[in-house]
């Protein structure tokens, strides 16, 4: 969901539900969870009434990390905070509709010890259609 209060300022929220497998040692692949969930700032270069709409955005997130057969309804997850960035744009097709597509990094902390350190880097590329109000 993005608010835009100005015509070049923006604030988007987001949530995110992802499936993937975790390979450690003692662990062959099995499957574990993601939920992440993030509040950024948007800033546009062009004004509001511009067809095409570049954007770079920036924030705060965090990702439950739920390990394989783990519950995050029993609080079973482990929790890491960090920032994301990313750099995109919106493009107005007819009428309110709109078309969106960018890349995002997630940065976090490590879940479950794993590394010798350093952070956990998550990328997302992602396209969407929007109905503006």
């Amino acid at each position: 969901m993005t608010l835009n209060p100005k015509d070049r300022l923006g604030y988007e929220f987001g949530y995110a539900y992802n499936r993937t497998h975790l390979s450690a040692s003692g662990l062959s692949g099995q499957g574990m969870a993601i939920h992440q969930a993030f509040a950024d700032v948007l800033l546009y270069g062009p004004p509001s009434e511009a067809r095409i709409r570049p954007f770079p955005a920036g924030g705060v997130n965090f990702s439950n990390f739920v390990p394989p057969g783990q519950s995050a309804q029993y609080g079973q997850g482990q929790t890491k905070y960090g920032i994301n960035y990313s750099a995109g744009i919106k493009i107005k097709v007819a009428g309110p509709w709109q078309v969106r597509f960018d890349v995002r990094q997630f940065n976090t902390g490590k879940p479950f010890g794993l590394g010798l350190g350093g952070r956990l880097l998550e990328n997302e590329i992602s396209a969407g259609v929007s109905f503006t109000l």
